[in-house]
C-alpha cells in the first residue's frame, strides 16, 4: 500500500518537533485532548491553509495511532488527492471502506478518483454502493450518467440523470446532458424537453440552441410536414441555425436509423423533390420505403463514397465503432495453412475502399490488388502505398476478367451493398486459385435470404451464405460478431473465411 504509516517510536520522536512547529498542536496537547484527535484537528486546520504536505504528515500519524477510524482515513484521502496523489488517495478511501462500508459519500470519493484513473469497472461499482446507500445522493446520479454517457451506454445513462432531476438538482450541465442522452437514444420529444430548460439556463450557448432546435425539427416532423419542421426548427435555432439541406440530410439518418419509417419517408420525399437528379436521394429513398431490389445501384455506390471519402475512415472507426477488418484479419491468420506461415502469392482486397484493410493485408502476401468503384475512395487507398494495383471498376465485372489470379479475396463490409449474391459468389470461385481463401462480412437477418435495411445496407440470413458458397467452398471459419453501431445500438453481424475447393 502506498501509504507508509508511523510506527510508534517514530511517532514518539517526531512528535515533540511537531509541537514546536505546530504551536496550536502543543496547545490541544496541553488540554489533555487524545494525540490522534489533536493530530488530526491540527492537520484539518492546515489543510484548510493550503500546507497540504504538513497536514498529511499529521493525518498519517493520527490513523496510525487509530487505523481503524475510517473518518482519518477520509481525511487523509482528502489532503492526498488535493496534492495530485490519487493512487494514495484512493488506497485510503478504500481501508476507510474496508472499516465501514456504509458511507455514501466515500463510494463517491472512491468512485470519482476511479474514474478520473479511467478504471470505469471500478467507478461505476462505487457510484452504485454509494446510491444504494443514498438514492437522492445527486452527484453520484450525476457522475453514472456521465460515466455511461462516456461508455455509450446512453439509455443506462437517461435512468440515472433522470433520477438525478427527481432529486430536484436542475443544473444546467445536467439537463444538456440528459436531452443529449435521450436524443442519443431516438427520444426526441424526451431530448426537447430537457433542452429546453437546459436552454433556459444557459440562453447564451448556440451549441446547446442547435440542438434544441434540431430535436424540435425532428418532433416536429414526425408528426406534421418537413415545411412545419423546418418553421419550428428556425423558431428555436434563429441565427444559430445550419443550412436546411445539412438539417434534412441529418434529420433523415436519424429517424431512418432509430426506425421512425414514415418521418423518415417523408423528409427522403422532400429531399428528392429538391434534388430530383441526385442517385443518392432516390436510393434512400427506396431504401427505406423497403423496395425490393437486387443490389445497391452502382450511381448511389459511387455518389455516396465519392461523398464521403475524404471523412470515411474517422466516421466508421472513431463514430461507429467498425473494426471488421481486424477482425478478418485475425480469423484469416487463425486459419490452418496460414497459422502455419503460409503466404498469398496474390490478395484482393474488394471494394477495398479507402484501404482500411492494406496495412493488415500486405504483410501477408506478395502482391496486393484493391478494386472499387468510387474513385475518391481510390484516391485515399492510394495514399497508403500499400497496393501493387487499383482499380476502378464493378466488383463482379472485375472479377470475371481475372480468373485463376488470386490466393486470398478479402471482402469487408462489401456484400452489405449487394442482395442477390449468386453472381459474386460464382466469379469469387472463378478468380481464386484452388485453395485459395475467401473472407468477407455481412449484417444478418432472419426474415428472409437477404432484405433491404432502411440504411440502405442489404442483411443475409447466414444460410443463404451457406447455399451460395457449399458447391465451391468448404467452411473454414465462422464468427458472429458486431458490424458497426447504428443509431447507437450494435449492428448484428458474421464473419467467414471459405476454401476453394
Amino acid at each position: 500500500m502506498p501509504v507508509r504509516l508511523f510506527t510508534s517510536p517514530e511517532i514518539d520522536r517526531n512528535l515533540p518537533l511537531w509541537q514546536r512547529a505546530f504551536p496550536r498542536l502543543a496547545h490541544r496537547l496541553g488540554q489533555s485532548e487524545r494525540p490522534a484527535t489533536a493530530l488530526r484537528q491540527t492537520a484539518l486546520a492546515l489543510w484548510r491553509e493550503g500546507r497540504l504536505s504538513e497536514a498529511a504528515s499529521l493525518l498519517t500519524a493520527a490513523v496510525s495511532l487509530e487505523p481503524n477510524d475510517a473518518a482519518i482515513w477520509n481525511e487523509l484521502g482528502g489532503v492526498s488527492q488535493a496534492s495530485g496523489q490519487s493512487a494514495v488517495a484512493e488506497d485510503c478511501i478504500k481501508a476507510s471502506l474496508d472499516i465501514d462500508r456504509e458511507q455514501p459519500q466515500a463510494w463517491l470519493f472512491l468512485a470519482t478518483l476511479a474514474t478520473d484513473a479511467q478504471r470505469y469497472d471500478v467507478a461505476e461499482e462505487a457510484f452504485l454502493n454509494a446510491l444504494a446507500l443514498a438514492p437522492d445522493l445527486a452527484e453520484a446520479s450525476l457522475g453514472l450518467g456521465i460515466l455511461y454517457f462516456q461508455q455509450r451506454r446512453f439509455g443506462e445513462a437517461v435512468t440515472w440523470l433522470r433520477a438525478m432531476r427527481q432529486s430536484g438538482d436542475s443544473a444546467a450541465s445536467a439537463q444538456a446532458l440528459l436531452g443529449q442522452a435521450l436524443f442519443l437514444t431516438g427520444d426526441f420529444v424526451g431530448a426537447g424537453a430537457a433542452l429546453a430548460e437546459a436552454t433556459r439556463l444557459l440562453p447564451d450557448e448556440a451549441a446547446l440552441r442547435q440542438k434544441l432546435a434540431m430535436s424540435r425539427f425532428l418532433e416536429t416532423v414526425m408528426a406534421a410536414s418537413v415545411d412545419e419542421a423546418m418553421a419550428a426548427y428556425r423558431d428555436v435555432a434563429g441565427a444559430a441555425g445550419e443550412d436546411p439541406a445539412v438539417i434534412v440530410e441529418k434529420a433523415f439518418h436519424l429517424l431512418s436509423g432509430f426506425g421512425q419509417r414514415e418521418a423518415a419517408i417523408r423528409v427522403a420525399q422532400f429531399r428528392l423533390a429538391h434534388q430530383p437528379d441526385d442517385p443518392m436521394q432516390r436510393y434512400l429513398l427506396a431504401a427505406v420505403k423497403g423496395e425490393k431490389m437486387p443490389q445497391a445501384p452502382a450511381d448511389y455506390l459511387r455518389a455516396y463514397f465519392d461523398r464521403f471519402a475524404d471523412n470515411f475512415d474517422k466516421q466508421l472507426v472513431e463514430v461507429l465503432d467498425y473494426h471488421v477488418p481486424a477482425a478478418l484479419h485475425a480469423l484469416i491468420i487463425q486459419t490452418d495453412g496460414v497459422q502455419a506461415g503460409r503466404r498469398f502469392r496474390h490478395i484482393l482486397d474488394l471494394g477495398c475502399g479507402t484501404g482500411l484493410a492494406a496495412p493488415l493485408l500486405a504483410p501477408l502476401g506478395d502482391r496486393l490488388t484493391g478494386v472499387d468503384i468510387s474513385s475518391g475512395m481510390l484516391a485515399r487507398a492510394a495514399e497508403r502505398g500499400l497496393y501493387g494495383n487499383l482499380v476502378e471498376a464493378d466488383v463482379v465485372d472485375y472479377l470475371a476478367t481475372a480468373p485463376g489470379t488470386f490466393d486470398l479475396i478479402l471482402a469487408a463490409d462489401l456484400l452489405i451493398y449487394i442482395g442477390d449474391l449468386e453472381a459474386l459468389t460464382v466469379e469469387v470461385a472463378a478468380a481464386l486459385r484452388p485453395g485459395g481463401l475467401f473472407a468477407f462480412s455481412i449484417e444478418t437477418t432472419d426474415e428472409s435470404d437477404y432484405h433491404l435495411l432502411p440504411s440502405g445496407r442489404f442483411a443475409h440470413r447466414p444460410g443463404y451464405i451457406e447455399r451460395m458458397t457449399v458447391r465451391d467452398f468448404i467452411l473454414c471459419q465462422a464468427q458472429i460478431t458486431r458490424i458497426r453501431l447504428e443509431a447507437n445500438k450494435p449492428v448484428p453481424g458474421m464473419l467467414f473465411v471459405l476454401q476453394r475447393r
